[in-house]
């Protein structure tokens, strides 16, 4: 009974062992488990902590860039090198580094157009983390002249009825056509013909600078694309709102800034009707008759003054774009009773092309009021009593991309002719050949383009720029213009002509006999007037013949440039770059 018992109690006592030791097994477990958890925890917050910091580097780094650009009036050719990722501007501290570069998303080249907009990347490391962010940048300055008419055309504007102009001018840089129609406000042209103006005047100017396709490709880059898969096959956008939250079709994803594009295939009019807009539309007309219209009770805001509220891109000739106003805001809208608010711009290919320099393949209707400006390249066409109105908040904060050359403290603007032909106007008077024409030339001493002036009735006919703004009284003025024959040579003047209470003068500043080869011409102004300046223009001909030419890279700086225009960031535009 005794060894049984003690056998009895040996076995009670194993089982305990065994299980004190499976307790202590599994307590071990969830204690390394637990140890283990909790190093991952903070692991995960240690990579989450330096993740955070790395993406501070990385803003800090764009904002570092912005501070060296701003403080560097060459930055866009002293810091050509760093334009990729793999050479970048960098501050390196121990393990840790900001670094940046830049990215023209629009010719993939920051030196060519100090128009073009372009992106800042700030990249930031922290040990073995890494942040990569970019924001959209633009250059600002002086806001383009052009801002300050109600309307400006590059071709003739054709009035077929009256119209009112507040607060602004209509104005062109071809002609403003009517048959005895008119104009309440005041009209600036180099010819007007039967137009009738009352409660403004009549001024004669030359062409103004506005953008071209550059700022389409910009503003191209900060849209969502239109899905256009759910669009009636009419391709009309009726009775909708569209905005940030509100693409302009169901399948289409939202856009921060309300900013959307819209491809129109060929034979296709996108239409739209009875919307209320609060955004921009970047439209694509990119094939023959593709067109574009504004129909009625269209009401129309950007979503910011820093934006447009319409480019339409025209490739084709025929492309045509109708522009009606008869939407009308309420008091509860925006208190003001204009349907169409902001800026509106007409870009054209063939606008100045030799087949139909400036055809009229845009119209403007509707009785209601148009707020703000309207850009037009080519021709447009008045077919109803317009009442057009100027906003100054254009003039006072321009929409991105429409300020004046950054370096326009020269006198001459848009030198390289990389992107446009504006400012820039043909001088010759209409003859059986029709007069001067200036084109557009890829034959360029630099950049992409030159321009071309052939067709001149004489030698002293040539290419002009308006210089009046610019020219100061004495200023020492220095520079070059490139000049070249298309077949024999000639000598290529540049003269300065000068308009004063004392009358009219001219003094030739450059001449160069010049050749088939790219040949430059040194130019140097000084001028002086008596009593007030009234026009100046800079023109460039030939002395002996009416042969062709051409011209580029035509600058003309005082001594001492003063800084290039700012840059602003745009901020709604930062975004996470791949790879991070």
């Amino acid at each position: 009974m005794t060894t049984t018992n003690h056998i009895r109690l040996h076995r009670s006592r194993g089982s305990v062992s065994v299980v004190v030791i499976s307790v202590l097994t599994v307590a071990a477990l969830v204690a390394a488990a637990c140890l283990t958890i909790g190093n991952s925890h903070r692991r995960v917050c240690e990579l989450e902590s330096d993740f955070s910091q790395a993406q501070v580097y990385a803003v800090a780094a764009i904002e570092a860039a912005a501070a060296q650009l701003r403080s560097d009036e060459n930055w866009r050719t002293n810091f050509v090198n760093y334009q990729n990722r793999e050479s970048v501007f960098s501050k390196t501290f121990g393990d840790d580094q900001l670094s940046w570069f830049l990215k023209d998303d629009v010719d993939d080249t920051i030196f060519n157009n100090r128009t073009d907009p372009f992106r800042i990347h700030g990249r930031g490391v922290l040990g073995t983390c890494r942040r990569e962010l970019s924001v959209l940048a633009f250059p600002i300055g002086q806001p383009i002249e052009a801002l300050r008419s109600t309307l400006h055309a590059t071709g003739t504007i054709q009035l077929s009825d009256s119209v009112i102009s507040g607060h602004g001018p209509i104005s062109s840089s071809l002609q403003i056509h009517g048959n005895n129609h008119i104009v309440h406000g005041s009209i600036e042209a180099p010819v007007w013909t039967n137009t009738i103006i009352t409660a403004g005047k009549a001024t004669s100017t030359s062409g103004k600078y506005f953008p071209g396709k550059s700022v389409f490709d910009a503003y191209r880059t900060l849209a969502t694309e239109v899905d256009t898969s759910s669009m009636p096959s009419t391709w009309q956008i009726s009775d909708q709102v569209i905005n940030r939250d509100t693409p302009p079709t169901p399948t289409t994803a939202k856009n921060a800034n309300g900013v959307y594009f819209v491809n129109v295939p060929s034979m296709t009019k996108l239409w739209i009707n009875n919307c209320k807009i609060t955004g921009t539309l970047i439209v694509n007309l990119g094939e023959p008759s593709s067109d574009f219209q504004i129909g009625e009770g269209v009401v129309w805001n950007p979503q910011s003054d820093h934006l447009p509220s319409l480019i339409v891109y025209a490739a084709a000739g025929n492309n045509q774009v109708d522009l009606q106003c008869s939407g009308r805001m309420t008091a509860t809208d925006q208190n003001t009773e204009a349907g169409l608010n902001g800026l509106f711009h007409i870009i054209r290919a063939q606008a100045s092309g030799p087949s139909s320099p400036f055809a009229i393949f845009t119209r403007l209707s509707g009785n209601n009021p148009i707020r703000g400006t309207i850009l037009v390249d080519g021709g447009i066409n008045i077919s109803s009593s317009c009442r057009l109105l100027a906003d100054p908040k254009l003039l006072a904060r321009p929409p991105l991309g429409y300020c004046q050359e950054p370096d326009s403290n020269g006198l001459l603007e848009n030198g390289d002719f990389d992107s446009q032909i504006s400012p820039w106007y043909s001088l010759g008077s209409t003859d059986s050949r029709g007069g001067t024409q200036i084109h557009r030339d890829t034959d360029a001493q630099a950049g992409s383009h030159s321009l071309l002036v052939s067709n001149r009735p004489g030698a002293s006919f040539g290419a002009a720029q308006d210089v009046t703004k610019y020219l100061a009284r004495e200023n020492l003025y220095t520079g070059v213009v490139y000049a070249k024959m298309v077949e024999a040579s000639d000598n290529i003047q540049i003269t300065l002509e000068l308009e004063s209470d004392s009358g009219i003068d001219s003094h030739i500043v450059g001449s160069q006999q010049v050749d088939s080869q790219w040949t430059p011409i040194t130019c140097s102004i000084s001028a002086t007037w008596e009593g007030n300046l009234k026009a100046a223009r800079i023109v460039i001909s030939s002395v002996a013949t009416s042969g062709d030419f051409l011209i580029d890279t035509a600058e003309l700086m005082p001594p001492v440039p003063s800084p290039r225009a700012n840059i602003a960031v745009f901020p709604t535009t930062f975004r996470l770059e791949p790879g991070n």
